[in-house]
C-alpha cells in the first residue's frame, strides 16, 4: 500500500519510480547527516567567551601615532645623522662636564678631541671636519663648515656660536 502511494506521488511529480527512489534516498542521507552533525558537534557545546582587545588596541594606536609623527621627534639634518650609530651616541662621555665658551674653538687648529666637544659632533663628523680642512688647506669662512658631510643647517646653527676662524 505504501509502495502504491509512493508510485502515484512520483508520477504526479513527473518522475519515474527509479528517479523518485534516488531522490528520496539522497534526501534521507542529507537529513541524517544534518542531524548527526548537530548532535555530535563541538560547536554547539562550546561557549564563546568574550575577549577584551583594549590592550592590543592601545598598542596599535600608539604605533600608529609614532608612524604619523604625533609623538615628539628628534629633528635630523640628513640620513647620515639618522643612521649614526657611533659609540659616543650611546655611552657617557668622560668630559661631559666640559663647558664650551662662545667663540672658543678655532676650526683651522682644533683637533678631533676638541671638535667632539661641540654639541652634536661625534667622532665621524670630527674626522670629516679634519679631512675637509686638510683637503682645502683651511676653512676660509664659518659657513664652509656646512660643506662637511654630516653637518646640516640645524647642527651648524647649534655649534655656530662656539667656533671661530683665525
Amino acid at each position: 500500500m505504501l509502495k502504491k502511494k509512493f508510485e502515484k506521488l512520483s508520477y504526479k511529480l513527473g518522475f519515474t519510480l527509479t528517479e523518485s527512489t534516488v531522490i528520496s534516498f539522497l534526501a534521507i542521507v542529507f537529513l541524517l547527516g544534518t542531524c548527526i552533525k548537530y548532535v555530535f558537534s563541538e560547536e554547539k557545546k562550546s561557549v564563546l567567551t568574550k575577549y577584551n582587545y583594549s590592550k592590543e588596541d592601545s598598542l596599535f594606536y600608539a604605533s600608529d601615532s609614532i608612524k604619523l609623527g604625533k609623538l615628539t621627534e628628534k629633528k635630523v639634518d640628513n640620513e647620515a645623522e639618522l643612521l649614526d650609530f657611533s659609540k659616543d651616541k650611546f655611552f657617557y662621555k668622560e668630559n661631559s662636564n666640559f663647558v664650551l665658551k662662545e667663540k672658543s674653538i678655532d676650526l683651522n687648529k682644533a683637533d678631533k678631541n676638541l671638535l667632539i666637544k661641540l654639541p652634536g659632533i661625534g667622532t665621524k663628523t670630527a674626522e670629516a671636519i679634519i679631512d675637509f680642512r686638510n683637503k682645502n688647506k683651511q676653512f676660509h669662512k664659518i659657513d664652509d663648515l656646512m660643506k662637511v658631510k654630516g653637518i646640516g643647517k640645524t647642527k651648524f646653527n647649534k655649534i655656530r656660536k662656539f667656533i671661530i676662524i683665525e
